[in-house]
Order: structure tokens, then sequence, then C-alpha cells
């Protein structure tokens, strides 16, 4: 007989979770509110899982995936990164060609959400949903901006906020004699 609740009330819970606006959770949480067993709470969400209504981006970590993105298998990374890392206690921010999509200077979508953090982690692969992180030392020092997604609020690197005073990354000019990081070669005329 409890087998049979566990599904509805796991159900239940995404649902009262979605209407209120919140599409993450943590298996502790969700644990505590169908009020069961770590075992049995495993199973109602491995569940909830193969029916497609929630994935795991991470251990411990759950979204629900609304209708809209069922065949991604997962919601797009920038509406749970800032949850994830907020469960983590992670400084983060989206840098590279996922910040450039934001500021327009992409030239396509970016296959791969790009997130730094202060220490290496694995890659997420959440259905077809890829996110890699980078390691940088002093995260801290980056200037950030903040967007708003349709889920809450992603920091983003600001442009030329990878810490080179030119606002380039060293070793790459736009004209010649423009670089002071590397000689500059000319061509001999003859």
């Amino acid at each position: 007989m409890e087998s049979n609740k566990n599904p509805i009330a796991a159900r239940k819970l995404i649902e009262t979770l979605a209407s209120k606006g919140r599409y993450s959770f943590t298996s502790e949480e969700a644990r505590e509110a169908l009020k069961v067993s770590p075992a049995a709470s495993k199973l109602a969400l491995n569940r909830l899982a193969r029916q497609g209504q929630i994935a795991s981006p991470a251990r411990g970590f759950y979204v629900i995936v609304p209708p809209e993105y069922r065949s991604l298998g997962c919601l797009p990374a920038e509406q749970f990164i800032p949850d994830l890392m907020k469960t983590k206690d992670l400084n983060y921010y989206a840098g590279l060609l996922t910040a450039a999509q934001y500021y327009g200077a992409a030239h396509q979508r970016p296959q791969e959400f790009q997130v730094f953090v202060q220490k290496n982690r694995r890659q997420i692969h959440c259905g077809k949903i890829r996110v890699k992180f980078i390691a940088r030392k002093n995260i801290d020092d980056v200037p950030l901006r903040k967007f708003n997604t349709s889920r809450g609020e992603l920091s983003v690197s600001t442009p030329g906020g990878h810490g080179h005073r030119s606002g380039r990354i060293p070793g790459t000019c736009r004209r010649a004699g423009e670089c002071r990081d590397r000689p500059v070669r000319t061509r001999k005329r003859d």
C-alpha cells in the first residue's frame, strides 16, 4: 500500500513546488516533504525521473522538467545553475561563449554551458544539456552582471572581465603592433 501512495505523493510534491515557481529541490527536501525513509524517497524520485517529470543534474539535486523541456530531458542550464550553486554553496559565473551569448556577441548558441568555479568539478550531462566547469582561483575579482532568466538570476562575467587590462585575452590582437605581450612579426618586402 505504501508504495502506491509514494508516486502520487511525489507527483503532488513536484506539482506544488512548480505552482510556487520552484523548479529545483534536494533529495533531503523531498524526503522531509514526503515523510518517508530515504530509500522510499529515492524510489519515488527515480520513478518520476523515468517518466521524464524530473531530472537530476547533480547528486542529491533535482529539477522539475516542464512539458516544454521534456524533449531536452532537463531544464536549460541557465535555469538550474543558480539554484545548484546556491545549494552547493559555491561562487560561480557564466563565462566565455556562454557570457558572449548574453551580450549578443555569439554567432550561435554554445553547445555547452560554461561555468567558472573556484575548484575543478565534473561536467554535468543532464538529458541533452551539458555544463562544463572551469576552475579559476580569483573568482571573486571578476566583475559580474546579473541577468534575469525565467527561473531567477544568473551571474555572468562582463566583457573583458577576465583580468587583462585591455579587455582581451593575452596573445590576441586586432591590429599589428597592438600586442605588447608578444613580439609582432612583420613580413620583409623584396
